[in-house]
């Protein structure tokens, strides 16, 4: 079973929280139980129940800042954000932390595409170099730690992978993960604000 917390928030590029459990049922079992049997007095029987209390996975995801804001100027170098997100679980089965752009009652048409707040070019999904225009992701540590990559819409691109029992949870464990938001602009690019909707999702191993 895939237990997942997705945190939405709205941004320039934005944020996420929340956390979920899924529980498995107990088994039931006949106990264990003896019967004594006395001439005379009193007589009494036992039986030995078995208690299990058992507790699901959980995981939840947070992530910082909100909003994800980046200056970009036209024809120049890349322009680059931080984005962290910090995983708690409670399980060391492993997990995945992804990224992906959503189009959330038709705010944002064009996802993954930044939408602009004036005219009808957009600033597409991709991976940003100087003189192009593109907005991009990297981070974690997959095929994307030092590269960009354009997000897909509604579907996650995983950045981080957290082997089984690579990583201790006793009470608080917490991981932060950060990435890095890059955009860039040609110098045809219209000047605006230039927004979308960003979600993160971490999801524990089965």
């Amino acid at each position: 079973m895939l237990n997942k917390v997705i945190v939405k928030s709205i941004i320039i590029l934005t944020v996420v929280a929340g956390a979920g459990v899924a529980f498995t049922p107990l088994v039931s079992e006949a106990a264990t139980c003896s019967l004594s049997t006395a001439v005379t007095g009193t007589t009494s029987a036992s039986c030995d129940i078995p208690i299990r209390a058992r507790v699901g996975k959980a995981i939840s995801i947070t992530a910082s800042p909100d909003p994800v804001s980046i200056s970009v100027t036209p024809g120049g170098s890349v322009a680059t954000a931080s984005l962290s997100t910090v995983v708690t679980t409670n399980t060391t089965t492993g997990y995945t932390v992804g990224l992906y752009m959503v189009n959330e009652s038709g705010n944002y048409p064009h996802a993954p595409a930044l939408e602009p707040s004036a005219g009808s070019t957009t600033l597409p999904a991709g991976a940003p170099s100087s003189g192009n225009s593109a907005w991009g992701v990297k981070g974690g540590n997959g095929s994307y730690a030092n590269t960009y990559v354009g997000l897909k819409k509604d579907t996650s691109t995983v950045f981080y992978t957290a082997a089984s029992g690579s990583y201790d949870i006793h009470d608080t464990s917490t991981t932060t993960h950060t990435f890095t938001v890059g955009a860039s602009a040609s110098l045809s690019q219209p000047a605006g604000t230039y927004t979308g909707k960003l979600q993160a999702i971490a999801t524990t191993a089965s």
